[in-house]
């Protein structure tokens, strides 16, 4: 959009954070997954490497690099890109491509309202599918978290409609706290490790 009005801005600064793809064509992104490491791609890198969603399809999107390490850390061998909150444009232009590459996207943030806001942009516009993040999934860990919940952080009050399941909406404001996805580490690194 900048070009389009004389902006040059750079295609190397912002990079989004994967793990487990690789490209069309054998390369260095090949050799890191082959290796269990993370990658950072730049938009520069997507206009170069043609990555291509993994043989069964899907990538897995999670909104904390906290989660990614910790696939990484236990090997884990599933396509999974972070947003690192807010996605950038690399990450969103990732997505893009992915999914008309045929991937199927599937994604896990924070049960907060920004998080919310998150995957109605990526469920909306990117066509990710919600991932371990509807009502029963916050209800299971309000439930298993129940010693601590006094201790989660407040949900906030700027509520926000979830576009994919709006009962999570209503249980979120009615139970008042928020779940940090990094709290559902088991469960998440539990569906990366299938497969």
């Amino acid at each position: 959009m900048w070009r389009a009005v004389g902006v040059l801005t750079d295609e190397v600064s912002t990079t989004a954070l994967t793990a487990g793809l690789r490209a069309a064509r054998g390369c260095w992104i090949d050799q890191r997954t082959e290796a269990g490491w993370e990658s950072h791609l730049t938009a520069r890198d997507l206009r170069r490497l043609d990555v291509r969603p993994p043989p069964d399809g899907v990538v897995f999107v999670c909104e904390n690099p906290r989660v990614l390490e910790a696939a990484v850390d236990a090997g884990c061998r599933r396509a999974v890109v972070c947003t690192l909150g807010q996605p950038a444009v690399v990450v969103t232009a990732l997505l893009e491509q992915l999914g008309a590459g045929g991937a199927e996207l599937r994604y896990h943030g924070d049960f907060d309202w920004p998080g919310i806001t998150i995957a109605n942009l990526l469920i909306g516009s990117y066509g990710c599918r919600a991932w371990r993040f509807g009502t029963a999934d916050y209800l299971d860990a309000l439930a298993r978290l129940a010693p601590i919940v006094g201790e989660l952080p407040m949900v906030g009050v700027n509520r926000v409609e979830s576009c994919w399941d709006a009962q999570l909406t209503v249980e979120m404001e009615a139970a008042g706290r928020a779940v940090h996805e990094e709290l559902l580490l088991d469960d998440l690194l539990s569906d990366l490790s299938r497969g």
